[in-house]
């Protein structure tokens, strides 16, 4: 019962309908919360938290699950190009190794006539001929550094700062101060924290410097250049869902919000804001899509994508305004379910897309892993991720708003209350004349 409660409650569209049981009240009410609206959010909040726990925990799960997994039975595709790329581009330019031998060959002779010493001579010689790298070293390469292990734990603690931080609001779901901050705090570290990891250079993750030497010129280079491209790459992938269940966690807490408190016109301004830097985010991400695999279904998927956020500006009036009357709010409603529909037709064309097409000339989605950049399991894996973050950012943004809205009342009653009122309403009265 307490299950169903707690979905019904946490994806409720309009926290004005939650109602309290007797018990849920009496405790409220203990904690010096009796007023209808506030015992709502107060409900609506416990019950989100749970849901929070619930996908976090199993986000962090599948995390630690996949990191734990034998590395040697885990196939690399994407590698696997890589070297296949790098061997094509190897063949081709037999001629090019050919004169870099030679030129080798030459400072090699120069150096010796320079010297004279015949040990000097030797130590050239060995120069021309390139040393073959020794297992060990080989070995060696692929060992973390201390810092690249501690950068691992803490990327796996950090996905668990999320859930323990939701525990921490079912346990004070009373203390809207207390919780607040452990958010704040829990949000801080779980999404700032990779990021700042991101930037640290690919030396702190490596035994020792990789880089090639003045000498070493050709396929080396190459290799070292494919290596930085692809890690890149992988970071930009564990960075995705931290930034994309942002802002539309936002936007849902936005919308709670202007439901819960119909004569706010803060968080119907910050939902219509946001939707185009949303917009522009998505655009960013989908170009260098497009330009890998160029396709008509992932350019119309993208289309609509970009366009569902413009919605919110276009028909802004039906979020910025007070809801004063049942029309007002059947007209949000509507925007917000041709909105919906503009996503899911969206997110239907780019899973057909990521399900049958190639990309690089590997499968997209695929039961193989040797043969697929993502199984089934991983992409389960990233939409859990994004369900809980998201989950956990609308928890957060709701908490914020609230807190804005309550700060916004105090300045706005302060001003009716001092003689500066009258100055704001004639200026105002004169700026909509000519707006």
């Amino acid at each position: 019962m307490f299950m169903i409660s707690a979905v019904t409650r946490a994806f409720s569209s309009n926290l004005r309908k939650i109602s309290a049981s007797e018990s849920e009240s009496r405790r409220l009410q203990a904690a010096g919360i009796s007023e209808p609206t506030v015992q709502a959010y107060f409900l609506w909040r416990y019950s989100l938290a749970f849901m929070v726990v619930l996908a976090t925990v199993l986000s962090a799960g599948l995390a630690t699950y996949r990191s734990f997994e034998d590395e040697e039975t885990q196939a690399d595709p994407l590698q696997e190009q890589i070297d296949h790329l790098l061997g094509k581009a190897k063949s081709k330019l037999p001629m090019a190794t050919g004169l870099l031998k030679v030129a080798e060959g030459q400072i090699a002779a120069a150096k010796e006539n320079v010297a004279g010493e015949e040990d000097e001579d030797e130590a050239e010689m060995a120069a021309v001929e390139p040393e073959k790298e020794s297992p060990e070293a080989s070995e060696a390469e692929e060992r973390l550094t201390p810092f690249a292990q501690f950068e691992k734990w803490f990327e796996l603690a950090s996905l668990y700062i999320l859930p323990v931080a939701a525990l921490a609001v079912l346990c004070f779901w009373t203390n809207l101060r207390l919780t607040f901050r452990i958010l704040v705090a829990a949000w801080f570290a779980s999404f700032f924290a990779p990021m700042v990891f991101a930037f640290c250079p690919w030396e702190w993750y490596e035994p020792a410097s990789t880089g090639p030497e003045p000498e070493a010129f050709g396929m080396e280079s190459l290799r070292l250049i494919a290596r930085d491209v692809k890690g890149g790459v992988e970071y930009l992938v564990q960075l995705l869902p931290a930034v994309l269940s942002l802002i539309p966690g936002i936007q849902k807490a936005c919308l709670r919000v202007k439901m819960l408190l119909p004569e706010s016109v803060l968080p119907g301004w910050f939902l219509v804001a946001a939707a185009p830097f949303y917009a522009l985010l998505l655009l960013v991400i989908f170009v260098g899509f497009y330009q890998a695999a160029g396709d008509t279904i992932l350019l119309l998927g993208m289309f609509l994508f970009i366009a569902a956020p413009f919605i919110y500006i276009v028909r802004a009036d039906a979020f910025t305004r007070p809801l004063l009357t049942e029309a007002d709010y059947q007209r949000m409603r509507g925007v917000q379910q041709i909105i919906g529909l503009v996503t899911m037709a969206a997110g239907a064309l780019l899973l057909y897309f990521i399900l049958t097409q190639d990309l690089f000339g590997i499968r997209i989605i695929g039961l193989d892993a040797k043969k697929s950049l993502l199984t089934p399991l991983d992409l389960v894996e990233f939409g859990v991720e994004i369900i809980g973050r998201s989950m956990f950012m609308m928890l957060l943004g709701a908490d914020l708003f609230m807190q804005m809205n309550l700060a916004a009342w105090k300045n706005q009653r302060d001003l009716a209350a001092s003689p500066a009122a009258i100055r704001y309403d004639n200026a105002m009265g004169a700026l909509e004349q000519v707006a």
